[in-house]
Parts: C-alpha cells; structure tokens; sequence
C-alpha cells in the first residue's frame, strides 16, 4: 500500500513527535529546527529557547553568507556531526532560520540546549 504525506503525518501524531522532529523515510535519524540567529557577535554560542525557536548568537557578520556558514560549523561542532550533515533549508538572509540536522535526534537537542 504507498504511503502519502497524510499518513506520515498521522504516523507522526501516533509516536507523540514534536514539531523540532519528524519520521522520515530518507533519513530516519533527523533533527529540524527553527532558529534566531544574532550575527556579529562576540563568540558563537546557544541563548536559549524563546518559544518553539531556539535562539543563536553568531561570531560571524552577515555579509557574504559568513554567518550562515559559522551557523551550520558551529551547529555541526555543538550535535557532533559532520559538517555536510547541517543543511539551511530556509530563512538564507533572515535572522529566522530553518535548519536540518541528519544524525541527529531529539535526545541530542535535549543534551544540547534542555527546556
């Protein structure tokens, strides 16, 4: 029997899975996150949770895509990941972004930044 987009969603709802974390069949061990990211800070570093987003602050200045490519090294370097292994899926010349994680699953987010 396929399987639509329908029934992953209610796949999804059945195993409790938060918005941060969803079943897929590709890549089954995946985090998505949404972010605030702060560039030009004085270091990179995790502020916390506002809301469902978790909030970055970012050494790099916004110019060139800088800041978005210390974002994902320094993403890949706090989940011990590789560093092929962070994607930007959306939010590239936002402070509000959307990010993938393959490798990494929600008890990782948990040990990274708890609620």
């Amino acid at each position: 029997m396929p399987c639509n987009r329908a029934d992953i969603k209610r796949r999804n709802n059945e195993f409790g899975l938060s918005r941060s974390i969803r079943l897929d069949f590709l890549s089954p061990m995946s985090l998505t996150l949404n972010l605030q990211a702060t560039p030009n800070a004085p270091r990179s570093e995790i502020i916390g949770w506002m809301g469902d987003r978790l909030k970055l602050k970012i050494k790099a200045p916004a110019v060139e895509g800088k800041a978005n490519a210390e974002l994902l090294r320094f993403l890949a370097k706090v989940f011990g990941v590789r560093p092929n292994a962070v994607t930007l899926l959306r939010g590239e010349t936002a402070r509000l972004k959307v990010v993938r994680i393959e490798g990494a699953e929600e008890a990782d987010l948990q040990r990274v930044c708890p609620r």
